[in-house]
């Protein structure tokens, strides 16, 4: 019989070893790596994300959820090349969501990418989409969206008004045609 201490302890050092990635790849499930890659994404741990998303995807290549994940992990870790290549695999894998891609915060530094607006809108063709600047404030809007946001003290509206969606950013006012 072991001792309580003897079992924490080899508790401990298992949930060490786990968590420092130390047991082989074969005790390593796909959900677990996942759950993991996204904890460290959490904690902007973002090496740990980028290493445990690349090794997801390698033991399920054919998972659009893992491709999105790596995509996320590499573009907040600075490597916007390769999480444009990783959203393009994700695109490609099923991910059929511009809405979802468009609206999530990780992917915020690709944004600013010819390629990223090249890449949406050749795969999603029938996405409607505007970005706007004004100085340091940036405003996009696809179809069937309004948005508010403010940086740097200006203010960036996007709004429907008569079927037509109207943005506003600083002096700027641009009018779209109505949703066909």
């Amino acid at each position: 019989m072991t001792s309580p201490s003897i079992t924490r302890l080899m508790g401990a050092s298992l949930l060490v070893m786990t968590l420092g990635g130390c047991l082989p790849d074969s005790l390593q499930d796909a959900a677990a790596l996942r759950t993991l890659a996204t904890q460290s994404l959490d904690q902007r741990n973002f090496a740990d994300a980028v290493s445990r998303a690349r090794r997801l995807v390698e033991k399920t290549p054919q998972d659009v959820e893992a491709h999105y994940l790596l995509a996320q992990a590499l573009a907040q870790s600075g490597e916007r090349t390769a999480a444009l290549v990783a959203l393009e695999q994700a695109i490609r894998q099923g991910l059929r969501d511009a809405g979802r891609i468009e609206a999530e915060p990780r992917l915020e530094p690709l944004r600013d990418m010819n390629a990223y607006e090249d890449m949406m809108s050749m795969q999603f063709p029938e996405r409607q989409s505007v970005s706007v600047r004004a100085g340091s404030v940036r405003a996009s809007v696809s179809s069937g969206a309004t948005t508010t946001s403010q940086r740097a003290g200006e203010a960036v509206s996007i709004e429907q008004r008569g079927g037509k969606q109207v943005v506003r950013a600083g002096d700027l006012v641009v009018e779209l045609p109505p949703d066909r």
